[in-house]
């Protein structure tokens, strides 16, 4: 009797602990979850208030002056970058026209076109995306291997020079620096191609044979400034080039056409 009784005061005894122990876990989950909801409430409250007293751009609870499209793998500076590739930043990186921030500046001049970019009234193209080439922070829609010796009037990385307008030959968004007169039936030389294909010339990126004034003659002679015997194109430099060579004229000569390619 005076066991059961022993058992019975500590089995009480032992539930008025956990009961204890269970409503401070309570009361602890309880300020938890006040604790959470005030918190997210705050935040709520903060970026609601960011994003109506930010003049420019909201971002994560912070406003930039600056939103600028670089892509996944585009420098951001300082900046913040977001999982869609925007730069949201203070300060801009790149090219600031007109408060807006664009990744590139580059000059086409009163009539170039400006496609998906915005055009300054000094011939400059600003614009977020490049489609065709990009070269040092400018975008370019041409990109003509001239070889390390060849003319570049404009900007030029390696052996290729950047244009924005093809200064000589296009075809389907392709420059191409010289053509060359074959005919109907002869092949083209190396990189040659036909534009289209039942043309008569042949097109290149870089002139295989002797360039002259963006035409690719397949011979040269040199006559002389004062000759008069020259048939074909005569340069001020005194040579004489043809796209086939006048048999009539040199073929038995000591001095006929020159085939070997050369400038």
């Amino acid at each position: 009797m005076h066991v059961c009784t022993v058992l019975a005061r500590n089995r009480k005894e032992s539930d008025t602990s956990r009961a204890k122990k269970l409503g401070h876990v309570s009361v602890g989950l309880s300020i938890s979850g006040i604790l959470i909801t005030v918190i997210l409430i705050v935040t709520v409250i903060t970026l609601h208030e960011v994003n109506q007293s930010c003049n420019y751009y909201a971002y994560e609870g912070s406003c930039y002056r600056y939103k600028t499209h670089v892509g996944s793998l585009g420098y951001c500076g300082s900046g913040v970058k977001s999982s869609t590739g925007f730069c949201y930043a203070h300060a801009c990186i790149y090219h600031d026209y007109l408060g807006s921030c664009y990744k590139y500046k580059t000059y086409v001049g009163d009539t170039g076109s400006c496609t998906n970019g915005v055009k300054s009234s000094d011939g400059d193209c600003y614009s977020t995306n490049c489609s065709d080439y990009e070269h040092y922070g400018s975008c370019y829609k041409y990109r003509l291997h001239v070889g390390s010796l060849g003319f570049c009037p404009t900007r030029r990385s390696r052996d290729f020079c950047y244009f924005n307008s093809c200064p000589a030959y296009t075809h389907r968004g392709i420059c191409y620096s010289h053509k060359e007169y074959v005919g109907q039936s002869a092949n083209c030389t190396g990189s040659g191609i036909r534009l289209p294909e039942s043309d008569a010339y042949c097109y290149y990126p870089l002139c295989p044979h002797f360039p002259y004034r963006n035409i690719c003659y397949k011979y040269r002679r040199y006559v002389g400034s004062k000759s008069n015997t020259c048939t074909g194109v005569r340069s001020s430099s005194g040579y004489c080039y043809y796209a086939s060579c006048p048999e009539h004229e040199y073929a038995n000569s000591q001095l006929g056409c020159e085939l070997t390619g050369g400038n």
